[in-house]
């Protein structure tokens, strides 16, 4: 499932000694009280459900044929928050899918409004699976094994290598 990548060039954020990125600029984190600290993990916590929308969100089903249609027009669909799957010359590239109906480690924590507007079974073939970075609502584990058997390539930044390998084991 992984294959290394060849790169020119190092950013200088990330160090080859350990293998890992390195904040360059300190976070804003670090430097507030513990008072400012107990505010944003109140907010985090307890806030959550007032940014829930009251209803359900309008969707439309794709028209497949439409999107699949052999031409040189570049088609998009949005499945909600980073997940993108696009048409370009014929070639199909899921972007960051998220499909299980919780992006967090612990499912009760983080939920969907609502489900996809098609499940991943539903999806044409695709040929390329992007994956920006690690964090749960963009690397969704349950969708990244569904298409572990099939015929996708997988294109991810630096340093994600262990956790792919992780996934595919």
């Amino acid at each position: 499932m992984t294959e290394k990548a060849i790169s020119n060039t190092t950013p200088p954020h990330y160090s080859t000694a350990d293998q890992r990125f390195h904040n360059v600029r300190p976070s804003v984190y670090l430097h507030m009280g513990w008072r400012e600290r107990l505010s944003v993990l109140r907010c985090l916590l307890f806030t959550a459900r007032s940014r829930m929308p009251g209803q359900r969100l309008p969707e439309v089903t794709p028209n497949w044929r439409e999107f699949l249609k052999p031409d040189n027009k570049t088609r998009i669909i949005w499945f909600g928050h980073s997940s993108l799957l696009l048409n370009m010359d014929g070639v199909t590239v899921l972007i960051d899918p998220v499909f299980s109906a919780s992006a967090a480690p612990f499912p009760f924590r983080i939920k969907r409004f609502q489900p996809p507007v098609v499940p991943m079974e539903a999806l044409p073939a695709i040929d390329v699976i992007v994956l920006s970075h690690n964090h749960y609502d963009h690397l969704d584990r349950v969708t990244i094994d569904f298409f572990r058997d099939k015929k996708t390539h997988f294109v991810t930044p630096l340093g994600m290598g262990k956790t792919m390998k992780k996934i595919g084991d």
